[in-house]
């Protein structure tokens, strides 16, 4: 029996693949900036505004360190 290949479905594969790839880096990244800070307070919160399509956005995250 030859197996047919499903191109689309290796696609959808590989972009898991390489999306759990990047949520690895962000996260690390993310982890490092936040531990940057030594002298950070429990929480603190970073607010970024951008327009896109002529409606503007913004977004603000908040990281608490726990002890």
């Amino acid at each position: 029996m030859t197996g047919k290949r499903d191109i689309e479905l290796e696609n959808i594969v590989g972009n898991l693949i390489v999306a759990e790839f990047q949520v690895d880096k962000l996260q690390s990244r993310l982890s490092e900036m936040v531990g940057h800070y030594g002298s950070m307070s429990k929480k603190e919160s970073s607010s970024s505004v951008f327009k896109k399509n002529d409606k503007w956005y913004r977004i603000t995250l908040s990281a608490e360190k726990d002890s």
